[in-house]
């Protein structure tokens, strides 16, 4: 993999992947639903990376925005679809929100195939929401 790109880059599971690639000198393309200054950017990935905002319920426009702000996509770019659809959090969704996530979900397959990406790897909402809730309960004690 030489390039990925990450939907949900400023959520635990996503900046952790992105740090890691980072690490490893593999070039990432950060999407996230915070809008973030430079120095933001530097503080949640450890370094300067194409960072771009994009909500999940604009999604269809990913193409554009990479396009526009990011380098090309490589031939062996991974897309790494971690994104949760509201903008208020895993924690606090309904079944309708569960259900338009994974609509997302199958709209970011095929922007990975449209952008030219050769992998598409996803973890759906509970994975991380059980995460959350787990730190949560350590820092509390």
């Amino acid at each position: 993999m030489d390039q990925a790109l990450i939907t949900g880059s400023t959520g635990l599971i996503g900046k952790a992947l992105a740090r890691h690639l980072l690490s490893k000198g593999i070039e990432v393309i950060c999407i996230g639903r915070r809008k973030l200054s430079d120095d933001e950017i530097i503080d949640t990935f450890g370094q300067k990376v194409n960072y771009h905002y994009c909500l999940m319920k604009d999604i269809n426009n990913l193409p554009d925005i990479i396009k526009k702000k990011s380098s090309a996509i490589l031939n062996e770019c991974c897309f790494f679809h971690l994104a949760w659809g509201t903008e208020l959090g895993l924690t606090t969704g309904t079944l309708k929100d569960q259900m338009e996530n994974a609509t997302y979900s199958a709209i970011a397959i095929k922007i990975a195939k449209k952008i030219g990406c050769s992998k598409f790897i996803t973890s759906g909402s509970l994975e991380e929401t059980f995460i959350e809730e787990f730190i949560s309960s350590k820092s509390n004690k």
